[in-house]
C-alpha cells in the first residue's frame, strides 16, 4: 500500500493557525505533511516479540508519536531544547491534556481525521 508523499509545494500550503495556550500564551500551529506524519511513525515503531505469537510485532509508541506530531506541528514560540528528549522536557510542563488539545489542532491543520489515524495505526501494527 503506497502512501502519499507531500511535495514542497504543499509543504508551503500547509494550514496555520494561532491557539491560546492557559499558562503559555498564543502559539502558532501548523498541519504537518505526509512525509512528516511517516518519518513521525516509523521513528516511533519498535520491533517488540511477541511470545504467544513467537514472532517480532511493530509497535507504535503512541506517546513518542504524539510528541513528534506535537513538534513538528508546532512553529513559535520555539520549543525550549535542542534535542527531541529535551524538548518533551519542555512540553510536559504544559500538562497532558493541553498537549492532547494541541495534537488534535495539528491534525485538524493537517487534513487528518481520527479515521485516517487509527487506518494510520493498524497500517503500522498493533498500538
Amino acid at each position: 500500500m503506497a502512501k502519499k508523499v507531500s511535495t514542497w509545494n504543499e509543504l508551503k500550503k500547509v494550514r496555520e493557525a494561532i491557539l491560546e495556550i492557559e499558562g503559555v500564551g498564543a502559539v502558532k500551529l501548523r498541519g504537518i505533511t505526509e512525509r512528516e506524519r511517516l518519518k513521525a511513525t516509523q521513528d516511533s515503531t519498535k520491533r517488540e516479540f511477541d511470545r504467544e505469537a513467537k514472532e517480532h510485532k511493530d509497535v507504535l509508541d503512541t506517546d513518542e508519536f504524539g510528541y513528534k506530531l506535537i513538534i513538528a506541528g508546532w512553529v513559535s514560540p520555539k520549543i525550549p531544547g535542542e534535542t527531541f528528549e529535551q524538548k518533551i522536557e519542555s512540553l510536559k510542563d504544559i500538562g497532558f491534556a493541553i498537549l492532547q488539545k494541541i495534537a488534535i489542532r495539528i491534525n485538524e491543520l493537517s487534513g487528518i481525521s481520527m479515521e485516517d489515524i487509527s487506518d494510520l495505526k493498524n497500517f503500522s501494527g498493533p498500538a
